[in-house]
């Protein structure tokens, strides 16, 4: 069940830059980093509400949505923050460290002609620029999901679906009516744009029998296909494998019982062509179609399109990965032995497909003693099934080379080979498990020279914080063709005044190299966009590339990267180590010190958005600091849930606004996660206890129901017990009023009334409940609360 309130929630995040500083009297800036947007997409020509997880993100942080035909508001706004209680976690998961992101709202329109598939987003405050994250421009119907809701929800099809994982052990049940003989398709699209789901689809039939299940399709990605064997109800379910959730397990989900590509054969075409299209997929009305690949006048080298601009049958189908270039292209021919593919000469592309299982292609190609040849296998980086294995042999059958998966991990493989001699040889393409073979096991095969390459310069950076003062390196990667060794010179384009810049030099045969950033004490905040540009010489001749951003498969190659100057934290935040005894459903106050640094402003205090551990469910409010004051005491409030004899660690963050010489405000922070800093305390039982003897309640319309509950306090507890009801949204027409427990007083009853035409969000018709929430409160000595809750089932059924 879900319970919610609203709190913080815990994830895990990366941090990709680590940044240095000199000794100039300041702390360090506490960079933002975005979690999720959810939704985490939009279909064209609609405007959605999303909500933006982040931490460090402060107040009024500006929100960057790239790209042609997309605009959201910003700055964004602060929101209340999504909770959903799920199970306890034992031990040692309980032990590790998590944070809690806070949620932010914008609102992103998408026009009508907007391109289909990613744009990267970014947010911005005083202290830094958050990395890169995804949001996906579709063309189906799109809903979001009722978080509250926990009986299957009902679409039409088609339908791409917007929801999360959340809490731990969630599983989102999705049902809409099939035919007998209709092809559905589900995909999710989750760990391709950065969630945290690993996702497992399970489908149902009408009688409930599981009928179609996957895991790991595309990467962590999940997709089913299933011919309905009946007329009637069929429902999805989505889960993460190990039964995990969190806020920012987001996922999109496609359901379709229309047209679907899966891929195309070829996969890649000469630019400026126009090529025949062989398609695969489902409830597609032509197997075959044409395409004009879009010229290359302003590009050189490999492209890849984001998607096929494809229209079939009226219909718009998802894209397919597919790849131009400017070599010429061959198509392996037709044939009956399966054993030649086709004779070529070189540089050029081969297309091909593996089609049965034990398959191997053969093609033939003429060459002369001492050329360089490299194969690129491209087919896994496109989407094919295919693990591929490149042999090439020499006209007696001998092998002079052979290769499989790249060291990168990546399935597809490049084999690099001089040639020994004049006269033909043979490539030999095949899938690296023989029972493997089909349609979708297309792949290219890139033959050229690579002393005749160009050289190719990458970063993994598509954003970078520089702190006032401090120092920041970007990591470029150089890919030298063979026998490319010249020194190359690294500009940077964009700079903005304030910022130096060293090491930007790639040495003789160097392939990797950090350049340094140093800002001035007295840097602008502002963002700027960097391109680094290599230059060398090229006998008398003048060269120059661009450095690329690394980017995943099918997204746009950008060689831009965002800088933004970050404002430091002059003050910090200290405590003495300490652990108290602390009963759970209480508050305990913990005191603290603020070093000022110069700082003479007001302050205020919160939960952090990275705790140590944890939290457990702790929960604590915003507080302020007065200007004049160096310590203060923050409250704590532990939930009645948790475990006795547990260790709770929590850490509380420090703010305050600087001003600087134009005027303008800026929001700066610091936390810390020193075990002295920490509010440690060892959980003991509870003071105040709820108990009942009933454990559910039925949904009666037009009746009611009686639940009696029994109060337990502290021997030195004195006063009134209120106990009141909390219900889960949805529920119409149930009326349950607090009751209060007299001071010496154990018992008490508690009446609810549902009305003659009551309505309960769930129309399945199957068994199903809710649960109602009793919360008592009662003060202690000190007048703060002391509380515990206990969960009846209100059970709901179609008899």
């Amino acid at each position: 069940m879900r319970r919610q309130c609203f709190s913080l929630k815990c994830l895990s995040a990366i941090c990709w830059i680590v940044v240095s500083y000199s000794d100039c009297g300041f702390i360090h800036a506490e960079t933002p980093s975005a979690a999720y947007i959810f939704p985490a997409g939009a279909r064209r020509g609609t405007a959605v509400d999303v909500r933006i997880g982040g931490h460090f993100l402060h107040d009024k942080a500006e929100f960057l949505l790239h790209g042609a035909g997309v605009e959201a508001t910003s700055p964004i706004a602060r929101a209340e923050t999504t909770w959903f209680e799920g199970p306890i976690l034992l031990l040692p998961a309980s032990q590790q460290k998590e944070d809690y992101p806070k949620d932010y709202g914008s609102r992103v329109t998408v026009t009508a002609d907007a391109s289909l598939g990613i744009r990267r987003w970014h947010c911005v405050t005083s202290q830094g620029i958050t990395a890169g994250m995804k949001f996906v421009v579709g063309d189906l119907p799109e809903i979001l999901e009722d978080e509250t809701a926990r009986s299957a929800t009902s679409v039409t099809l088609p339908v791409t679906i917007n929801g999360r994982i959340f809490p731990r052990e969630d599983a989102d049940d999705w049902a809409f009516e099939a035919h007998a003989g209709q092809v559905v398709t589900c995909e999710v699209n989750a760990a391709r744009i950065g969630s945290g789901l690993d996702s497992r689809l399970e489908v149902r039939d009408p009688s409930g029998r599981v009928i179609a299940e996957n895991s790991d399709a595309f990467g962590a990605d999940s997709f089913v296909r299933f011919t309905a064997p009946a007329d009637g109800r069929y429902v999805v379910r989505i889960h993460d494998v190990r039964f995990d959730g969190l806020q920012h397990f987001v996922y999109r989900l496609t359901i379709s019982a229309g047209p679907w590509l899966d891929s195309v054969f070829p996969l890649g075409g000469q630019r400026g062509a126009k090529t025949t299209l062989q398609l695969v997929g489902a409830n597609l009305p032509n197997d075959r179609a044409e395409l004009l690949i879009p010229n290359g006048d302003s590009v050189t080298g490999l492209q890849s399109l984001r998607g096929l601009p494809l229209v079939l049958g009226g219909d718009a189908v998802n894209t397919a990965n597919f790849e131009t270039d400017d070599l010429t292209e061959h198509l392996e021919t037709e044939r009956a032995d399966g054993e030649v593919a086709g004779r070529v000469t070189l540089p050029c592309v081969l297309n091909g497909v593996i089609a049965r299982a034990g398959e191997a292609d053969s093609w033939i190609l003429t060459g002369k003693k001492g050329d360089v040849c490299q194969f690129d296998l491209r087919a896994s980086r496109l989407g094919s099934e295919l693990d591929g294995v490149l042999t090439l042999l020499d006209a007696k059958g001998n092998t002079l080379g052979s290769a499989d998966d790249l060291a990168s991990g990546q399935t597809d493989a490049v084999l690099n080979v001089t040639l020994p001699v004049d006269g033909d040889f043979t490539l030999k393409v095949q899938d690296r498990i023989s029972s493997r073979g089909g349609p979708q096991f297309g792949y290219r095969v890139r033959i050229t020279d690579p002393r005749t390459g160009s050289l190719r310069l990458t970063t993994p950076l598509d954003a970078i914080t520089l702190v006032r003062g401090g120092e920041v390196r970007i990591k470029v990667l150089a890919e030298r063709p063979n026998g490319f060794d010249e020194e190359v010179t690294l500009e940077i384009e964009g700079l903005p005044e304030g910022v130096a810049v060293t090491g930007n030099k790639l040495g003789k045969g160097q392939a990797q190299v950090d350049v340094a950033l140093k800002a001035e004490a007295t840097a602008k905040l502002l963002t700027s966009r960097l391109r680094i540009v290599g230059k060398w010489k090229a006998g008398e001749v003048e060269r120059s590339v661009a450095t690329e951003v690394a980017q995943a498969s099918g997204e746009p190659q950008v060689s831009e990267l965002l800088l933004r100057i970050g404002l430091p934290t002059p003050f910090k935040l200290k405590g003495i180590f300490e652990t108290k005894y602390v009963p759970r459903g209480s508050v305990f106050t913990r005191r603290f010190r603020v070093e000022r640094n110069g700082f003479t402003g007001p302050m205020w205090a919160e939960l952090a958005d990275r705790q140590a551990r944890y939290l457990q469910g702790v929960t604590g409010p915003r507080i302020a600091i007065t200007a004049d004051a160096t310590e203060f005491e923050y409250p704590f409030t532990l939930p009645s849930w948790m475990e006795v004899g547990r260790t709770s660690r929590s850490c509380v963050a420090v703010f305050g606004e600087i001003e600087e010489p134009d005027g303008t405000r800026h929001v700066v922070s610091h936390t810390s996660q020193n075990q002295d800093d920490q509010a440690i305390v060892l959980v003991e039982p509870n003071r105040l206890s709820l108990e009942t003897s009933r454990n559910s309640i039925r949904w009666t319309p037009g009746g009611e129901a009686r639940i009696p509950v029994r109060i337990s306090r502290s021997s030195n507890l004195r006063g009134v017990v209120r106990v009141e009801p909390r219900w889960p949204r949805g529920l119409i027409g149930v009326q349950c009023e607090a009751i209060e427990v007299p001071d010496g007083v154990t018992t008490g009853e508690v009446l609810v009334r549902f009305a003659a035409d009551a309505v309960h969000p769930s129309a399945a018709p199957i068994r199903v409940s809710e649960r109602l929430t009793l919360r008592s409160t009662m003060q202690d000595e000190r007048g703060l609360p002391l509380t515990d809750e206990i969960a009846i089932d209100v059970v709901v059924s179609s008899d």
